[in-house]
Formats: structure tokens, sequence, C-alpha cells
């Protein structure tokens, strides 16, 4: 992507389509994190429902999470160029924002697991009460 001056390139992300949330938080991606968790439960509330839209965001991030990714990586390089960092305190800014958080990532991954078990005894109720 650097090298060929491209900010997006397409490609497909298994480890955030197999658990959403929960890799976006272990890769300290905050924001991203909390909007994912928001996007549905706001979907929820206004009353549009959750299954197409969640569906198409999680295939559209897939899609777009390597550059997404990249990008914030750079974003954080190109601001310790604007600090002027050099040596060991550049690398100590680059892995205090970088690098991954196995806190965040199983704490996320536990509460996708719980919101996916909800969502399957709720379906196998309505399920049960249609027959």
């Amino acid at each position: 992507m650097v090298e060929r001056q491209r900010l997006f390139v397409i490609g497909w992300h298994w480890p955030l389509f197999f658990s959403y949330f929960a890799w976006v938080f272990y890769r300290r991606l905050w924001a991203l994190g909390v909007t994912l968790i928001a996007i549905p439960v706001v979907l929820e509330l206004l009353g549009f429902g959750t299954n197409a839209a969640a569906g198409g965001a999680t295939i559209g991030l897939c899609i777009a999470m390597k550059s997404l990714y990249v990008n914030e990586g750079l974003k954080q390089i190109l601001k310790a160029d604007d600090l002027e960092f050099d040596g060991a305190q550049r690398m100590a800014y680059l892995m205090q924002k970088g690098g991954v958080s196995l806190l965040a990532g199983t704490v996320a991954g536990i509460l996708y697991l719980i919101i996916v078990a909800v969502a399957l005894i709720a379906a196998g109720r309505e399920f049960a009460g249609a027959v």
C-alpha cells in the first residue's frame, strides 16, 4: 500500500469475519470497536432490525479492514514524525500506540460469545413459538 501510494486495497479479513468486534479490540482500535458494538444496538432501537445492516457492515469491514488497520498504523508513524521522536523515544511511542491488548481482546471475545448465545436462544424461542 505504501509503495504504490494507495490508501485503500480490497481484500478479505478472516479474523474479523469470525470474531467481529473482538479482533478490533485486540488490535486496540478502540473507536472502531465501540462503533461496531453501537451500530446494531442503535439500529435495533430505531426499529430497523439488525440482521441485514449488521451483515452488510461485517462484509464491508472484512473487505476494508486491511486498509483501515494499515492506515491507522501509518497515522501513528506520521504523528511520531510530527513530534520529532527518534530512536528509543520513537520506538516507545509506537509500541504504546500500537500492538495488541490480550485483555481487551479476551473481554471483547467473551462479550461477543454472550451476545451470540443470547441471539441463538432468542432465535430458538422464536422458532419454537412459530412451530
